[in-house]
């Protein structure tokens, strides 16, 4: 059952161009159209420059499209709303507050800590941080740290979690607890996820669709629509067998550096 705060995206024909410094211009997103629905977990994966990124800061209202508009829920996205909330790589948190004053910030500028309060503990305790409330950053490891950060997005409760290679800069065991962890916030809490990663093995295992871009200008390549409840296991033949698709789609596979964790 879809939670009743929903989530459905749609792109349509999305094009966005920039001007560097000197003046020449280039396209990032070209003709990107597609509808995601409510409670999904979408992967977006492709060649650096892209527009993985890009795309995800419309998504947020933090950019806007050249052309083309985005929906949620039918409505267009004009700006910054705590209903898409977005988690960068790095954790980005304030060093002067603690973790439960750091998770709180949201609710506090929007005015809505007073009532909302209680929600704060629920969710240092969903990602394991229950006794660190009082703790600073800099007591923290990387994984807490991006812990706190992803919280920090879903005490707002959003119907949409936005994240942009937010494990990328943890060690490999992290990493993989780090997934997991999100893989169970995002069955529990049914929110519709994107996220950006250049990380092949990352997407197959999280995502019920990959979406694979070409180079510059970011155009769908494929839609890779993945079984829900299939085997989530790094191990499993049909993994594998994913997995060296989409590094041939991306014209990697005959190359040594595909050997690697990371394309």
């Amino acid at each position: 059952m879809v939670d009743e705060r929903k989530g459905a995206l749609s792109f349509r024909n999305i094009h966005k161009e920039f001007i560097d410094n000197d003046g020449n211009k280039f396209v990032a997103l070209d003709n990107f159209s597609m509808d995601i629905q409510p409670g999904s977990f979408v992967s977006l994966i492709g060649p650096s420059g892209c527009g993985k990124s890009t795309l995800l800061r419309m998504i947020a209202g933090l950019d806007t499209p050249t052309n083309g508009e985005i929906l949620l829920d039918d409505e267009k996205i004009d700006g910054t709303n705590h209903e898409r909330g977005l988690v960068f790589q790095q954790a980005n948190l304030f060093p002067w507050l603690n973790v439960r004053e750091n998770v709180a910030t949201g609710l506090v500028a929007r005015k809505v800590y007073k009532e909302n309060k209680d929600e704060v503990d629920k969710y240092i305790k969903l990602v394991g941080l229950s006794g660190f409330e009082k703790s600073y950053p800099h007591q923290l490891s990387g994984g807490m740290a991006q812990r706190v950060s992803l919280v920090r997005v879903l005490v707002n409760k959003p119907k949409v979690l936005l994240l942009d290679e937010p494990l990328g800069a943890l060690d490999a065991f992290t990493r993989m607890n780090m997934q997991d962890e999100i893989l169970k916030i995002w069955r529990e809490q049914k929110v519709t996820v994107i996220l950006v990663t250049h990380d092949v093995d990352e997407a197959v295992y999280m995502s019920d669709t990959i979406v694979i871009l070409s180079s510059r200008p970011g155009r769908i390549q494929e839609v890779i629509k993945l079984r829900q409840n299939r085997t989530r296991s790094r191990n499993y033949p049909d993994f594998v067998d994913l997995r060296t698709r989409i590094l041939e789609k991306l014209n990697f596979a005959s190359t040594e550096d595909t050997a690697g964790y990371y394309i």
